[in-house]
């Protein structure tokens, strides 16, 4: 198994010029349906298992697989920025599962705003790597901007060990959005952890009302962001 037999699961194809349906399949094509054989067809294509099951013959039609555009979205907002280097080096890796040579890369400090203004152009499959810790109905916004042009969206969650498990004891910290300085201790972080599960549970209810693909990443370990790309279909296989 390498990474070439897996790709970016979409449902979004473009309608543009040059899509027909062809009796001969390669590269670009994909399978659409059988019909009889008539006279003159390539027996490259006969189905000979249907032929063995049901002694008539078979020729296989393929549609012209359309051209689909790929936004990859890289989330640059303050709450990111502990988490860049992780975020460059995973938008490389998805990188490897992109077939189509329409990959657009868009940079978005603002998920309400940045994901709305993406809505205005051509729709295609937009993959976006985010912590997803705005606030949930910011989030929604932006999502239901996309969704009603007729993207198709895939959540690459990326979170670091400080969002999951801060430390414990007494510590001064800097808020990444605001750059306000205060002094947390154990009480505040059992606090945060509280809001962080209210949060992950809503995003969670969120992405499924919506019906969109959504991985939760932890960190620049490709083998288990494979893993985890994989449960959540946003890998398939083709």
């Amino acid at each position: 198994m390498t990474l070439r037999t897996f790709r970016l699961s979409s449902r979004a194809l473009s309608t543009g010029a040059g899509e027909r349906v062809s009796r001969l399949s390669g590269g670009g094509s994909e399978f659409m349906e059988y019909r009889p054989y008539e006279a003159g067809d390539d027996p490259r294509f006969v189905d000979w298992n249907v032929y063995a099951r049901s002694g008539k013959l078979f020729t296989r039609k393929f549609q012209a697989q359309r051209s689909s555009r790929v936004y990859l979205v890289l989330d640059e907002s303050a709450s990111m920025t502990a988490k860049q280097l992780d975020a460059t080096q995973i938008a490389r890796f998805l990188k490897n599962f992109t077939r189509s040579d329409l990959l657009l890369e868009r940079r978005v400090t603002d998920l309400r705003s940045g994901l709305s203004r993406l809505a205005l152009e051509k729709a295609g499959l937009v993959v976006l790597l985010s912590d997803l810790l705005e606030p949930l109905p910011q989030i929604r916004a932006g999502l239901l901007a996309l969704k009603s042009r007729g993207f198709d969206v895939s959540l690459v969650q990326l979170l670091s060990a400080d969002d999951l498990e801060p430390p414990l004891g007494t510590w001064r910290i800097t808020d990444a959005e605001s750059a306000n300085v205060r002094e947390v201790d154990d009480a505040a972080r059992l606090a945060y952890l509280a809001r962080l599960a209210q949060h992950l549970e809503g995003l969670a209810g969120l992405t499924r009302s919506l019906g969109l693909r959504h991985a939760q990443l932890r960190g620049a370990d490709f083998a288990d962001a494979f893993a985890r790309l994989r449960r959540a279909r946003i890998l398939e296989r083709g």
